[in-house]
């Protein structure tokens, strides 16, 4: 599967359209790096977004946002303090299945798509 490194750049733009693509299709969320093992965050949630937050060049930081969006659901958001690098695995038909998030300690935030959040499709 194609693997692509997204350009500082064009963050805001890729995380702005993955979340529009995205939305409602479940999601893991990981960290690997920090510790020996492998942290799940989030597992089989619905993403509500991916994006950079702060304004113009203080726009350092990546937000991921999962869960229900109905009162009650439970929703998780993880920030990526400093992100070094946005890298995107991608299905053959262009679909992302994996995008990896790196901070400058060499953390990553591993987001795994998978199917349509209550039990829809796969792709």
């Amino acid at each position: 599967m194609p693997i692509t490194e997204i350009p500082r750049e064009n963050w805001q733009y890729y995380l702005d359209a993955l979340s529009n693509r995205e939305t409602s299709h479940a999601v893991t969320v990981c960290l690997e790096g920090a510790e020996p093992q492998i942290r799940s965050l989030a597992q089989d949630l619905p993403l509500i977004g991916i994006s950079r937050i702060g304004k113009g060049k203080d726009a350092d930081d990546i937000e991921v946002v999962v869960g229900g969006v109905e009162k009650g659901s439970p929703n998780v958001t993880h920030v990526v303090k400093a992100p070094t690098r946005v890298v995107v695995e991608e299905t053959e038909d262009g679909r992302a299945c994996r995008v990896d998030i790196e901070d400058g300690a060499q953390v990553k935030t591993v987001i795994f798509f998978g199917e349509v959040a209550g039990g829809g499709t796969t792709r």
